[in-house]
């Protein structure tokens, strides 16, 4: 299928390769039609609308640091406002039933949260049909000595998955992932340190990655 997420132009408003690793991820997830999908740190709310519209399934997005008027309107405004479910609530406490979701997405957001994820992995965990699946595409360091910025690798992030009981069903880097942290840069601007950082690894540690965890 055409990738709907790159029809979307304000790019800045999201975290580096956001929009670029959402189909794989989707696909990686196996989201099919009428699934009950969870959304971790939906941000503007448009990945979800996105989902609801092309892939015709309702999603509860969870978003801690605003009301979701905006992911309603934005809804109301696609066409979707019906199966997009806005939600002021961290993935931590989590009060839906246990086995109630078809499957659960985050980009850029487990690595957010720190010394939570493993609280949050057990939240998911816990609402996911057995079966079902929950995946995450964020920032991840290549695993080499001293890497530029503090983010876990790969391998790291599949033994946190495993150790809360995920079974592994896809793990990888994405080939253009610090090509993305680039353009990324590019298009902001910021002129800060961090841009700096990102501009001196040179793609030596810095990457993105996707990693999709099975519920048993």
């Amino acid at each position: 299928m055409q990738n709907p997420f790159l029809d979307f132009t304000d790019y800045a408003i999201y975290n580096p390769g956001t929009l670029e690793m959402a189909l794989p991820l989707i696909e990686a997830v196996g989201i099919k039609p009428r699934m009950r999908v969870l959304e971790i740190g939906a941000g503007s709310g448009k990945i979800a609308c996105i989902l609801a519209k092309h892939w015709n399934v309702t999603v509860i997005t969870l978003e801690p640091w605003s009301d979701g008027a905006d992911i309603q309107a934005r809804a109301m405004r696609e066409g979707v406002w019906d199966r997009v479910i806005s939600m002021k609530l961290e993935v931590q406490h989590l009060p839906f039933s246990r086995d109630s979701f078809d499957a659960a997405i985050a980009f850029g957001t487990l690595e957010m949260i720190g010394k939570d994820r493993a609280i949050a992995l057990e939240q998911v965990k816990k609402i996911l049909k057995p079966g079902s699946r929950f995946g995450i595409a964020e920032a991840m360091s290549l695993d080499v000595p001293k890497p530029s910025f503090e983010f876990d690798t790969l391998e790291e992030n599949r033994k946190l998955f495993e150790h809360h009981g995920f079974e592994i069903a896809h793990a990888s880097y994405f080939e253009h992932g610090y090509q993305w942290w680039l353009d990324n840069a590019d298009r902001i601007q910021k002129h800060d340190e961090h841009e700096r950082m990102v501009r001196a690894d040179e793609g030596k540690s810095l990457s993105l990655g996707m990693l999709v965890g099975q519920k048993p």
